[in-house]
């Protein structure tokens, strides 16, 4: 088995660690927050299989959702895309 590669050979950098930081204090959605703090713990030095244990994510999932950070550079490239299908109502609504 191959070591695990260090946040630096992954290019996150600490200014990444605080981005994500932020991004953890402002997110209200569930699915959001566990993305952002596997992608955290990662950029922290946690091994990807351990940031998906804590995080409650899947390796593989916890892999898709690095590279697509590490695309984009930024938290919302780990928003959910608009799905179709039956929208959730609105608080407005009752």
């Amino acid at each position: 088995m191959r070591p695990a590669r260090s946040p630096a050979e992954l290019g996150l950098t600490a200014y990444d660690r605080r981005k994500l930081e932020r991004a953890l204090r402002q997110s209200r959605d569930a699915r959001h927050f566990r993305r952002l703090l596997a992608i955290k713990l990662i950029a922290e030095g946690k091994a990807p299989g351990e940031a998906a244990h804590l995080a409650a994510l899947s390796r593989p999932a916890v892999y898709f959702w690095l590279e697509r950070y590490l695309t984009e550079r930024t938290a919302s490239a780990l928003v959910d895309a608009p799905r179709s299908g039956r929208p959730l109502p609105n608080e407005s609504d009752s």
